[in-house]
């Protein structure tokens, strides 16, 4: 059932969807108000701004999709959007740059001095990787692993060598 000959009320205003450029502004509309309807659902990523600095919101969000998505297909994993896609902070103006994780939380914070796309998009790719692909358990029975092997390395200071030589 198209809109042909329909008059059709989309916030607050009448278009009559006869002709084609009724239509279009009609889709336009439509369009415009699916994106900021789904955009609360589908954001994943908060953006920390204290500075204000320029950045392209939409391509935050798309670059997060994509790198999931991205991610997930290369490794193999299905494990449905709950698993490929998790809350990511974006930290705008931080001085150091880089990525951090909460480790009791599936958190992960990207600090950017100011948006670059390639920074964020190798830091959202390292993130996907580290929440997708090496989960929380195995993750921990490495650094325990790491720690412990470490540990059994016995290092003897100088000073403690040259006491025992005399």
């Amino acid at each position: 059932m198209g809109l042909s000959g329909q008059s059709v009320r989309l916030i607050g205003h009448r278009f009559h969807s006869a002709t084609p450029a009724g239509k279009a502004v009609v889709m336009k509309y439509l369009a415009a108000f699916l994106l900021l309807a789904c955009s609360s659902i589908l954001a994943q990523v908060t953006v920390v701004n204290p500075k204000h600095l320029d950045f392209p919101r939409d391509k935050v969000d798309v670059i997060f999709h994509m790198a999931c998505k991205i991610v997930a297909e290369d490794f193999q994993i299905h494990h449905g959007t709950q698993k490929s896609e998790f809350p990511v902070t974006l930290v705008l103006g931080a001085p150091d740059e880089g990525y951090t994780e909460d480790e009791d939380h599936p958190l992960y914070t990207i600090n950017l001095d100011h948006w670059n796309e390639v920074r964020f998009t190798m830091a959202m790719i390292g993130v996907a990787i580290q929440h997708m692909v090496v989960p929380q358990n195995r993750r921990d029975k490495l650094v325990l692993e790491v720690l412990r092997r470490s540990n059994q390395i016995v290092t003897v200071p100088v000073t403690t060598l040259a006491k025992d030589q005399k």
